[in-house]
């Protein structure tokens, strides 16, 4: 009897082995694909003893910018605390990932998969709230956690294999819902990182030009609707426009924890003044109230940012 459940079995793995097999390739791409990356952005290098003093001072340039009478650049002011992050929530791809990996921005919430475009932000459906329920699309979560804040940065994973064009195109998609479905979630627009040298060899859309005009697209769409834009790029960058060697993961692409650093003190450096105090209910969305202190802003003021990357509305 034992020995023709054994065969059963047997029939059984044959009859589905090209099923298993397609199920472990997927685990692989799944859970494989993730390891890889922590495995690129844990290229742990020495911090630097005073990290503030490697960053670049970019100066402020609006005729290069090209901001119109619906932008204007903004002035510095000082670094705001770790509370500024605790009602603000990250959209990306593999690069906002290590927001996820790293304690840098702690508090902050990530939103990001790896492999996402601008042009698919609103049609994949792969964050879970707290790791429960159906899988939602990145304007579906904020809709559902109504941040006091969102930032954005997409563009990386699609800009080698499309237009420019077709990139801010999709971006412009997601814009436009998000302010439908969040209509009080403020918008901050990040641009996308440069990368190494070797990279922009091999891959011409990676190269500082290409990237420039993507991310100066990304300028004209944050100043046509009157949203936030920060310059992350520019604070990663090194003195000829690529991704610095001291905070580049070995792909060229990918940040070390020192590149989120930098990074998290561009944000942080870039805080949005009269911004709302925050609170989590039960089902873990936000809520903000203004504090009882600070006196209503006009919407130049509430929209100021700060610090040694370019940030304007």
């Amino acid at each position: 009897m034992q020995h023709v459940i054994k065969e059963s079995l047997t029939e059984v793995f044959r009859r589905h082995r090209a099923l298993l097999i397609i199920s472990v390739l997927l685990f692989y791409l799944v859970f494989g694909a993730r390891t890889t990356l922590m495995a690129l952005n844990r290229t742990r290098e020495p911090l630097s003893p005073d990290l503030e003093a490697t960053m670049p001072e970019i100066p402020m340039q609006p005729e290069m910018l090209g901001a119109n009478k619906l932008g204007s650049i903004l002035q510095v002011t000082e670094q705001v605390g770790p509370e500024y992050l605790l009602d603000t929530v990250f959209l990306g791809d593999s690069l906002t990932d290590g927001l996820g990996i790293y304690d840098v921005f702690d508090g902050a919430r990530p939103i990001s998969t790896m492999g996402i475009s601008p042009i698919t932000a609103t049609t994949h459906r792969f964050y879970r709230i707290n790791g429960q329920g159906a899988p939602l699309t990145m304007v579906e979560a904020v809709e559902r956690l109504q941040p006091r804040k969102v930032y954005i940065m997409l563009g990386t994973n699609s800009i080698d294999g499309g237009s420019i064009e077709w990139n801010l195109a999709g971006y412009a998609v997601l814009l436009d819902a998000l302010a439908q479905r969040a209509p009080d979630t403020l918008i901050i627009i990040q641009s996308i990182p440069p990368t190494r040298p070797f990279v922009a060899a091999r891959r011409p859309a990676f190269s500082r030009e290409n990237l420039g005009r993507y991310n100066a697209g990304l300028v004209d769409l944050a100043i046509n609707r009157g949203l936030y834009f920060l310059d992350v790029n520019a604070a990663l960058s090194d003195e000829e426009g690529y991704l610095r060697s001291d905070i580049a993961a070995k792909d060229g692409i990918h940040l070390t924890i020192n590149g989120y650093r930098i990074w998290h003190q561009c944000v942080m450096t870039h805080a949005l003044l009269g911004d709302l105090e925050y609170g989590l209910d039960h089902d873990g969305r936000i809520t903000y109230d203004r504090p009882p202190d600070l006196p209503e802003e006009s919407p130049e003021e509430e929209r100021s940012v700060s610090g040694p990357c370019r940030g304007f509305i």
